[in-house]
């Protein structure tokens, strides 16, 4: 599965795009490219609202949910949803989706009847990015877009061996999908740092219940930088990526949103960032921690990711403990934890259950 998203390593070309949002992308130290704040932005004020230039559902949804909206056919309220004639791999909540998305679909749409199979999501967005890239339509539009997407991170320098040897399978398994028109434009070079722009920008899309439906590409949203203490977080519309701030940014003062789990403890939260996105974070969360009672900060970190598979979330506690963290208060937040502990021992309850939403 794809990766959320992750920084440029350069200036995206469609930059400009964030002026009416009230940002801008500057150089930050030790970052690369971010995203800083051009006017004061009160928290749930809307800091982006972008539609993606990549998109497709995952594998279970896409007999569920409108191929363009992204809404379930629960929620359409309108029937049974539209099946595109073409490949009877699509599906919509009304014409009208069918209409506007044909543009977009027309792609898989002819991929799939040349095929006779039906691509995996993952395929999916591969087909879309090649076509922008490889079939040159020199529109003005086109070439920015493809410059845009172009210009997004791929993290070549640490890809792997296996990695490479994986994406040359994918590739194989992809050649049915292409006209012959699009196997003379192939170079491997272009194909794999595509298959890896992908996977270093792709946001998971998910539904109003955070369950994940889908992925897409983001130009604008792919320019956020990480923070595990973020000042902005990222839902959706359907397929729209809203960006909304959660406390007051003001001028100057980078935008930026998570990319992993918050609630997970501050060493799965840094391996997972190094491992998806190659990011050593150095976010006040991860860094500046004051110290716990009786141990160092490394050793008191480990002691309190230690607890992680030794207690669960009490009621009304897992909320509390999450509070005293934000704040800092670890000491306090430790202590609460051994208190669980105790609790549960004395209810003989032992390591049975896990509070992996505690830290």
């Amino acid at each position: 599965s794809f990766r959320q998203s992750k920084r440029p390593d350069q200036v995206c070309q469609n930059e400009e795009g964030w002026e009416p949002f009230g940002g801008r992308v500057e150089r930050i130290e030790g970052k690369g490219h971010g995203v800083v704040a051009t006017k004061k932005i009160s928290p749930g004020e809307v800091v982006l609202k972008e539609e993606p230039l990549l998109y497709s559902l995952k594998s279970g949804e896409q007999k569920k949910r409108c191929s363009y909206c992204f809404i379930s056919h629960e929620d359409a309220g309108a029937g049974k949803l539209l099946v595109c004639s073409g490949c009877r791999y699509a599906r919509y909540c009304c014409s009208q989706h069918q209409r506007e998305d044909w543009s977009h679909h027309k792609i898989i749409c002819s991929s799939i009847k040349r095929s006779e199979k039906m691509p995996l999501p993952t395929m999916d967005l591969l087909i879309q990015a090649f076509h922008l890239i490889f079939l040159k339509d020199e529109g003005e539009d086109s070439i920015r877009l493809r410059d845009s997407f172009a210009s997004l991170c791929t993290n070549e320098q640490h890809w792997t061996n296996e990695e490479k040897t994986s994406f040359s399978q994918v590739a194989g398994a992809l050649k049915p999908f292409f006209s012959d028109e699009m196997l003379e434009k192939f170079r491997f070079d272009d194909m794999i740092k595509t298959f890896f722009r992908l996977g270093s920008n792709a946001f998971t899309i998910s539904d109003e219940e955070i369950r994940p439906v889908g992925s897409g590409i983001f130009l604008l949203g792919s320019m956020l930088n990480h923070s595990c203490c973020p000042n902005s977080v990222q839902v959706f519309e359907g397929k729209t990526l809203v960006v909304k701030a959660v406390e007051r940014i003001d001028v100057g003062e980078e935008i930026e949103i998570s990319y992993v789990e918050l609630a997970d403890p501050t060493s799965r939260r840094r391996a997972k960032l190094f491992s998806d996105y190659y990011i050593q974070c150095e976010c006040h969360r991860c860094l500046c921690i004051p110290p716990i009672r009786g141990y160092s900060d490394v050793e008191g970190l480990k002691k309190m990711d230690a607890l992680e598979s030794n207690i669960v979330a009490l009621d009304g506690q897992s909320s509390e403990i999450g509070r005293l963290k934000n704040e800092g208060k670890f000491d306090v937040a430790l202590a609460l934890c051994l208190e669980g502990i105790e609790h549960w021992k004395r209810l003989g309850k032992g390591k049975s259950l896990s509070c992996a939403q505690l830290y």
